[in-house]
């Protein structure tokens, strides 16, 4: 009986690490994560049992909205770590304090940006950037951020955007280029969203490239 009860310790001690090994996280992102996109990184990141994942994005958002609850006329997702999904055309932006809060993540996926492009000064981007990357580094939490991906419309401006992140980024968070894994069509949808038929398969194997990312992590 002592024998049994030695090695009922022993297996009992041993499933510790497993349980200690469990992840938190947190996806949080704009259209392209209401999308495509976000759907299948999503479902990426989920497929690993022992990872808790929480997925939120805003159509049209930038990081400030996050901040301010500012809502989206055009699109929001949300997945929570029940897998609970949660879809409306309009919604207020969720917060970041709660977000954090409720989550608790250690790894944090970034996919912002791609909406300062047009109306935003670069002291906009700037200052939200270093607020949320402040933020992040608050919680102890791995950032990996998202820049955003080819489009046909503002095609050239949209590299310098991305360049222009990279450079505010890069040095306190795992950057992933997403200009090296996508290719806007030359024909055929909005000029900026994934959202065809035919290019729904690109935004899938985008976010598979990230995902890769986020295993080596």
């Amino acid at each position: 009986m002592k024998t049994r009860s030695v090695f009922a310790l022993l297996a009992s001690l041993a499933f510790v690490p497993t349980m200690a090994s469990a992840s938190s996280t947190l996806l949080i992102g704009d259209s392209h994560s209401v999308g495509a996109f976000g759907k299948t990184l999503d479902s990426h990141l989920r497929a690993d049992k022992t990872r808790e994942v929480r997925t939120v994005a805003s159509c049209g958002s930038i990081i400030r909205w996050f901040y301010t609850g500012a809502p989206t006329p055009c699109g929001f997702l949300q997945i929570d770590s029940a897998g609970k999904v949660t879809e409306a055309l309009k919604s207020p932006t969720p917060l970041l304090s709660g977000l954090l809060a409720e989550s608790k993540p250690d790894l944090i996926i970034v996919e912002l940006g791609a909406n300062y492009m047009v109306g935003y000064p670069d002291a906009t981007l700037i200052l939200d950037v270093d607020q949320l990357l402040k933020d992040i580094d608050s919680t102890g939490a791995k950032c990996l951020w998202v820049s955003p991906p080819d489009s046909r419309k503002y095609r050239e401006e949209r590299k310098l955007l991305v360049a222009r992140l990279e450079k505010l980024v890069s040095a306190r968070c795992q950057w992933f280029d997403s200009l090296q894994f996508t290719r806007y069509p030359d024909t055929g949808g909005d000029g900026v969203h994934y959202s065809t038929s035919s290019m729904i398969p690109i935004a899938k194997e985008w976010a598979s490239q990230v995902y890769k990312v986020v295993e080596s992590l």
